[in-house]
């Protein structure tokens, strides 16, 4: 339980910080132009 935690807070902190860059260049195709 508290390893799914800590997963889940690692995906906040990257999609918030230098990751949602490449979350952008990975998915803008089908998420923000579609």
């Amino acid at each position: 339980m508290r390893l799914y935690l800590k997963l889940v807070v690692s995906l906040i902190i990257l999609t918030a910080g230098p990751g949602r860059l490449v979350a952008q260049d990975v998915f803008s195709p089908n998420l923000f132009e579609g």
